[in-house]
Protein backbone atom coordinates (compact mmCIF):
# COMPACT_ATOMS: atom_id res chain seq x y z
CA UNK A 1 0.00 0.00 0.00
CA UNK A 2 1.25 3.42 -0.65
CA UNK A 3 2.81 5.40 2.35
CA UNK A 4 -0.09 7.71 3.55
CA UNK A 5 2.34 10.94 2.54
CA UNK A 6 2.20 9.87 -1.13
CA UNK A 7 -2.05 11.10 -1.17
CA UNK A 8 -1.93 11.19 -5.01
CA UNK A 9 -3.07 8.58 -7.32
CA UNK A 10 -3.75 5.85 -5.96
CA UNK A 11 -7.57 5.81 -4.48
CA UNK A 12 -8.82 3.68 -7.67
CA UNK A 13 -5.46 1.22 -7.36
CA UNK A 14 -5.96 -0.57 -4.39
CA UNK A 15 -8.69 -2.60 -2.72
CA UNK A 16 -8.48 -4.52 0.26
CA UNK A 17 -8.52 -8.25 0.46
CA UNK A 18 -8.34 -10.82 3.31
CA UNK A 19 -6.92 -14.26 3.69
CA UNK A 20 -10.19 -15.63 5.42
CA UNK A 21 -10.29 -18.00 6.67
CA UNK A 22 -6.88 -17.43 7.54
CA UNK A 23 -4.84 -15.58 10.77
CA UNK A 24 -2.13 -14.28 8.22
CA UNK A 25 -3.66 -11.19 8.45
CA UNK A 26 -3.55 -10.98 11.82
CA UNK A 27 -6.25 -10.13 14.36
CA UNK A 28 -7.20 -6.53 13.36
CA UNK A 29 -6.99 -6.64 9.72
CA UNK A 30 -9.31 -3.31 9.34
CA UNK A 31 -7.65 -1.52 11.72
CA UNK A 32 -4.29 -1.65 10.10
CA UNK A 33 -5.48 -0.39 7.29
CA UNK A 34 -8.07 2.31 8.23
CA UNK A 35 -4.99 3.66 10.68
CA UNK A 36 -3.19 5.37 7.54
CA UNK A 37 -5.79 5.70 5.48
CA UNK A 38 -7.10 8.52 8.37
CA UNK A 39 -7.43 12.01 7.11
CA UNK A 40 -8.13 11.58 3.60
CA UNK A 41 -10.61 13.04 1.51
CA UNK A 42 -14.03 12.36 0.33
CA UNK A 43 -14.51 8.53 0.19
CA UNK A 44 -10.97 7.04 -0.07
CA UNK A 45 -11.71 4.77 2.42
CA UNK A 46 -15.18 3.49 0.81
CA UNK A 47 -13.40 2.74 -2.34
CA UNK A 48 -10.13 0.90 -0.54
CA UNK A 49 -12.96 -1.21 1.48
CA UNK A 50 -15.66 -1.72 -1.14
CA UNK A 51 -15.76 0.64 -4.05
CA UNK A 52 -12.89 -0.40 -5.80
CA UNK A 53 -13.53 -3.83 -5.99
CA UNK A 54 -17.79 -3.57 -6.80
CA UNK A 55 -16.11 -1.54 -9.84
CA UNK A 56 -13.37 -4.24 -11.19
CA UNK A 57 -16.26 -6.62 -11.14
CA UNK A 58 -19.23 -5.13 -12.62
CA UNK A 59 -21.33 -4.01 -10.14
CA UNK A 60 -20.68 0.42 -10.60
CA UNK A 61 -19.47 2.27 -12.79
Amino acid sequence: MADASDRTCFENLYMFSGDYPHMKGGRNPLGRFNAPLEGFEGGVLDRFLADNMAELIGERS
